[in-house]
This record gives C-alpha cells, structure tokens and sequence, in this order.
C-alpha cells in the first residue's frame, strides 16, 4: 500500500485513481480531490500500515514571488491571473502559500515526519521531494530527517536548471537503524562426516 501524504492535484502521477495509493490533502479546493481530507501532521491511519510513502513538502515559505503556484485550481488561478496563457486543465498545486516564514515551514516538516514515520512500515521506504532553493538547501532539509538513512539520491529536470543552486530532488530514505541481525553464512554450516572405507 502506497501513501501520497499531501498529493496536491496528483500532478506526478500518470495513474490519477490508482486504488493501491492512498491519496490525501487538506486543501478542499483542489481540482482533482484526494481521497481522504487529512493533515499529514496527524494522520488518521494505525502504525506501521504503508509499505511507501511520498512527501512532496512546500519548498518555499512566503509565495509573493511565486503567485502561480498558489492556486489549487484552474478557476481560481484564471481568476487571479487571467492573461496567462496555460493550457493545462489541472495546476501542479504546491501549498507554497501556506507557510509565512522559514521557522514554520521547517516545524510543519519536522512535525510531518514524525507522523510518516510512525506509518511506515518498518522496512519501507519514504521518498521525499525537494526543489533546492538558496534559502533552504537540501542539506538542511535533510537535518530534519535524523532517525533515516539516505539511500539514493535522484536529480529531476537537471537539464532545464539554469543555475547551479536551484534543482529538483527526490530522496530515498528509510528508517534507521534497521532491526535485524545479518545471518551468520558460514560459520554454523555442520560438518559431515567423511566415512573410509
């Protein structure tokens, strides 16, 4: 079972209504609605229940210079801004707006790991989003996930960056440490007995 934790108009996804995904948002005006109306801060599942999760936070606090992002819906955005010309039917909806300052986009980050760490399963794995921005880098997005262990990571649209501290990550984590011991391969392989005759 998969967790889409914030899906936003489920942009990323090419299968919108995949029934193996958990979809869930707070933002009731989204164009394409998620499944449960939830906060990823307080999710309303038992422990341990998904095998993946996706988090695709905020990246930026204070949108007054990205207004397009802002808008959950093709209405409100054409509303707002009308001489834009964008063909989509459905905006990449980002929540950007929603966080005034550095201090509480970070609390919202920490407070939403907690919960999607508490869901996952024990070995499964949290991918994280992150578009590097100047004002918050990667790295200290990372400092906020100390109990997980990076596992790979995956540069989007490295082609289309313009400059060297801006670009698009997606993350690979899983829970730290890990709890199982390694088996011992050889050391208790039983001896046989070699008969003469």
């Amino acid at each position: 079972m998969i967790l889409d934790a914030g899906c936003g108009n489920r942009a990323m996804w090419q299968e919108k209504n995949n029934p193996d995904i958990v979809f869930i948002d707070i933002e009731k005006n989204l164009s394409n609605k998620p499944i449960l109306f939830a906060s990823n801060t307080a999710l309303p599942f038992v422990s341990e229940t998904f095998d993946t999760v996706f988090f695709d936070p905020p990246f930026k606090w204070n949108c007054d210079d990205h207004p397009f992002f802002s808008f959950p819906n093709v209405q409100m955005r054409n509303a707002m801004y009308p001489d834009i010309k964008d063909n989509r039917k459905v905006t990449g909806y980002y929540g950007i707006e929603r966080y005034k300052t550095r201090t509480e986009l970070v609390s919202y980050i920490y407070r939403a790991e907690k919960e999607l760490r508490r869901v996952l399963k024990t070995d499964g794995i949290l991918w994280v989003r992150w578009c590097n921005m100047t004002s918050m880098t990667e790295n200290h997005l990372l400092g906020i996930f100390n109990d997980w262990r990076k596992c790979l990571t995956h540069e989007v649209n490295s082609s289309k960056q313009t400059t060297s501290d801006i670009g698009s990550f997606w993350f690979m984590l899983m829970k730290k440490p890990l709890q199982y011991n390694q088996p011992e391969l050889f050391s208790s392989v039983p001896q046989r007995e070699v008969c003469i005759q």
